[in-house]
């Protein structure tokens, strides 16, 4: 055993040198090393930190100089730790940062969507503006549109989105050469898949809302004529892929079709409200 340690031994020179100092056992040492290790490093960090503390004859430097070395190695903790802490705080205000403008994002969508509503209304008026008056039903096609999803429900068959923008389209178009009227304010555009009802494809996100029923009755009990009709088309159509359903309405001469050719390089394409209706009252 060596009875003081020699500050020039391998990177003993941040070491303090103790001149007569108190010497521990090899399994003192040990007993120290585990605790050590617990509290601080890993095993390969430990044989490294063996390495260190032995000299090169396996001689034992002494208690204070080992005390020495862990208080360092504590002081170095405890400032990692307070670096973490740190660091934990800068995240948590990312955290919140992100959060706000995620928040700010999702405003600046709902104002899109509002714009891009206000463009598609100011189209149609536009467009309608310009075609023969028809007269109007006036209900809403978001209503007629959660009254359909219900009753397609109520029969069995939980709608696709695009299922259900097709019914309401088929339905607009029976009503259209049946009354001669428009069953709803908005008017279908022709978009590049099928025909699309822009304000239903904003505001409905879900199907199978049992909140539903409240359009269907309020349609049942106000226009039992056009809730008929929708029952029969729901009934009829309900069923079907969307495929199925598409297949005759954007055949080729189809109102779809004819919009569509007007406007090959647009995702929004318009029918006259006369072609849909003569569409229909052929098919019928």
């Amino acid at each position: 055993m060596v009875g003081s340690y020699d500050s020039t031994q391998k990177g003993g020179g941040n070491l303090p040198c103790v001149s007569t100092p108190q010497t521990m056992s090899l399994k003192e040492f040990d007993t120290t090393m585990v605790h050590i290790r617990t509290s601080l490093f890993t095993e390969k960090e430990l044989a490294e930190l063996k390495g260190y503390l032995l000299n090169e004859n396996g001689a034992v430097p002494s208690r204070k100089a080992i005390g020495d070395l862990f208080n360092l190695s504590r002081d170095l903790v405890q400032k990692m730790a307070y670096q973490v802490r740190e660091a934990k705080g800068e995240w948590t205000k990312a955290q919140m940062q992100m959060m706000d403008k995620e928040a700010e994002i999702e405003s600046l969508k709902k104002e899109i969507a509002q714009l891009r509503e206000e463009k598609n209304t100011r189209v149609m008026a536009e467009h309608n503006s310009s075609a023969p008056l028809l007269s109007e039903m006036g209900l809403d096609s978001v209503d007629l549109a959660k009254a359909i999803c219900y009753k397609s429900k109520e029969n069995g068959h939980v709608l696709y989105k695009n299922q259900m923008q097709t019914i309401l389209y088929i339905l607009y178009g029976k009503i259209l050469a049946l009354e001669d009227s428009r069953v709803t304010k908005e008017h279908p555009q022709m978009w590049e898949f099928g025909p699309v009802f822009p304000r239903v494809y904003s505001r409905i996100k879900t199907t199978s809302e049992e909140s539903y029923k409240e359009q269907y009755e309020a349609l049942r009990s106000s226009n039992p004529e056009v809730s008929d009709l929708l029952d029969e088309t729901v009934s009829r159509c309900s069923w079907r892929t969307c495929k199925e359903l598409l297949a005759p309405i954007t055949r080729e001469g189809s109102p779809w079709d004819t919009a569509r050719k007007r406007n090959p390089e647009k995702k929004t394409a318009f029918a006259e409200d006369s072609e849909i209706k003569a569409w229909f009252a052929a098919m019928n």
